[in-house]
């Protein structure tokens, strides 16, 4: 989490300075915006010992971490192989990134707390 918060406000500086353009900075400051959140959050849960809730938004964080790889992966196929060029493949690459990983952040959540639900026992009042 140190690392997170000691890497944000730098992010944000850095994005001002994207190579992408306007578009890509945009988009790396609202990853810095949301990377910021998410750990924060997860923080204050942890605090308050919701462990539940801590972990839920700890997986956001760390899927927006992963954002960083994933851009990698989107970067080449919008820019090369989709021939977007650098000024709109660059950020679609981010937003697609943020959107990906949170996406599935968000179904692995949703799908563990349905499963949940189904094998939990049922209380009867004696």
């Amino acid at each position: 989490m140190s690392a997170i918060f000691l890497s944000v406000p730098a992010g944000i500086y850095l994005a001002y300075y994207a190579t992408g353009g306007a578009g890509s900075g945009i988009g790396f400051l609202v990853l810095d915006i949301f990377w910021f959140a998410a750990t924060f959050i997860g923080l204050r849960k942890i605090h308050k010992q919701d462990i539940k809730r801590h972990q839920e938004w700890m997986l956001r964080s760390y899927a927006i971490t992963l954002v960083f790889v994933t851009f990698r992966i989107f970067m080449p196929i919008f820019v090369f192989v989709m021939k977007l060029g650098f000024s709109i493949g660059f950020p679609a690459a981010v937003f697609c990134s943020i959107a990906l990983n949170l996406s599935l952040a968000e179904w692995h959540l949703r799908r563990k707390n349905i499963s949940s639900k189904k094998t939990s026992p049922k209380t009867t009042p004696v």
